[in-house]
């Protein structure tokens, strides 16, 4: 099946999900993307993926994505979500299992206790400097990213990763030693700056979790697969092992040694061969309904 006639929609574009929707545009996959800030989805869109508007609450964002597929004239679409998209990747699939062909949940997140006592909202120029923080230090962190990327790219890995000294060392050195993933690695801090342009999709995705009822786990019936690293430091892994158990034939693949960011370091070409072999395999190629011209 021709990669160019599946349609995915991709939830969050941010820490780790910007970087996965570039690897699906380059394999030919045609994406509808969406982030509570459409400048981090520019790259994506001027790649030609489309724009998806959507409300605040989950409910909303799942009525708004049924919307846009019905006025595009798409019937399904198989939907990646990462991190904290994937609350409304979930919410999109339980409640129109009839237009979802597959999901794809990568380290995401289910619940806010673990994910805030861990310091999920990590302030960027704290990783160069403890006294740096808000849009100064962030600023200040996208300078050192220039001079000195070992530094801040180190920061990163202790904040994502359980990763020992040894093993975050070579982790650093493997990203700086790929020329894709250091391209990633600098562009993913360029969506960063300023941090207080990101401040309300961060409380919204955590106000969602807090006061939205129960995830429709049970009600997920389309074919799914969740992959997660066993070491990341942000979001546990064992929130997606009970979120594999509960969501009926789910498929959970485990990234031995993989932090929160599935795209860094050399497991990152397992996670996208498993993805690319799932919608490949669960995907239904998908067109743009034509209104009729001349009669034909």
């Amino acid at each position: 099946m021709s990669s160019d006639k599946i349609m995915i929609g991709f939830v969050g574009l941010g820490t780790m999900g910007g970087r996965m929707a570039a690897n699906l545009q380059k394999a030919g996959f045609r994406l509808i993307v969406h982030d509570l800030h459409r400048q981090i989805a520019s790259h994506h869109v001027n790649a030609g993926a489309i724009w998806a508007e959507s409300p605040r609450s989950l409910a909303e964002q799942a009525d708004a994505m049924a919307a846009l597929l019905e006025t595009l004239g798409i019937p399904r679409v198989a939907v990646l979500a990462s991190s904290f998209g994937a609350p409304a990747a979930v919410y999109f699939a339980g409640r129109y299992p009839d237009k979802v062909s597959a999901l794809v949940l990568l380290s995401p997140a289910a619940e806010t206790s673990a994910a805030e006592e861990m310091g999920l909202r990590v302030d960027l120029g704290q990783l160069v400097n403890d006294r740096l923080k808000g849009d100064f230090g962030a600023w200040l962190a996208l300078a050192t990213l220039q001079k000195d990327p070992r530094k801040l790219l180190a920061g990163i890995v202790r904040a994502e990763s359980d990763a020992t000294q040894a093993e975050g060392e070579t982790l650093v050195d493997y990203i700086l030693d790929q020329s894709e993933q250091r391209e990633w690695f600098e562009s993913l801090i360029g969506t960063f700056v300023p941090p207080s342009a990101r401040e309300a999709g961060v409380r919204n995705d955590l106000q969602q979790l807090r006061t939205s009822s129960q995830l429709p786990f049970e009600q997920v019936v389309v074919p799914t697969l969740i992959v997660h690293g066993t070491a990341d430091k942000l979001i546990p892994i064992s929130g997606s092992e009970a979120m594999a158990a509960r969501i009926p034939g789910a498929i959970f693949h485990r990234i031995d040694g993989a932090g929160h960011l599935l795209e860094f370091g050399p497991k990152a070409a397992e996670v996208q061969s498993k993805i690319l072999e799932f919608l490949r395999q669960h995907c239904v190629a998908q067109t743009p309904a034509k209104d009729d011209e001349g009669g034909n």
